[in-house]
C-alpha cells in the first residue's frame, strides 16, 4: 500500500491510501501515477497499521482506502493489528467499480 498524499489537518477529514497497479488503466484518475507508475512508498503491515492510528489521532473521520482489492491480505493484517492498539474510526473500502462478493466477503467482522 502506498500513501496518496498527505492527510489534511482538518478536523474529520478522511485519510484515502491509494493502491498500486489498479486494473482498471483509467487514465482520468487522479491517482494514475500511483495505480501505474507504482509511484508512492512501500510500507510494511506493522507501518501500515500506525499510519491509520497516526491518521486517526490527527482527526481523520475514516480510512480509505483506493482500489485495494490486490491487497486485501496486507490490509486486513495491518487493520487487525491497528484494532489491537485501539484503531476505531471506520474503514472504506472504495473499489471504484464492481467487486466479487468473495472478495468483498473477508472484510466482515
Amino acid at each position: 500500500m502506498y500513501g496518496k498524499s498527505r492527510p489534511s489537518a482538518a478536523r474529520a477529514a478522511p485519510a484515502p491510501f491509494s493502491s498500486p497497479g489498479a486494473r482498471a488503466d483509467a487514465r482520468f484518475c487522479q491517482n494514475y501515477p500511483i495505480s501505474q507508475y507504482g509511484y508512492g512508498n512501500r510500507v510494511s503491515i506493522e507501518r501500515l497499521a500506525g499510519m491509520m492510528l497516526e491518521l486517526q489521532a490527527r482527526g481523520c473521520h475514516n480510512i480509505n482506502f483506493v482500489t485495494p482489492t490486490h491487497f486485501v491480505p496486507q490490509v486486513l493484517a495491518a487493520v487487525d493489528v491497528a484494532a489491537a492498539e485501539g484503531l476505531r474510526i471506520p474503514l472504506v473500502y472504495n473499489t471504484s467499480g464492481y467487486e466479487r462478493w468473495t472478495h468483498c466477503a473477508c472484510w466482515r467482522v
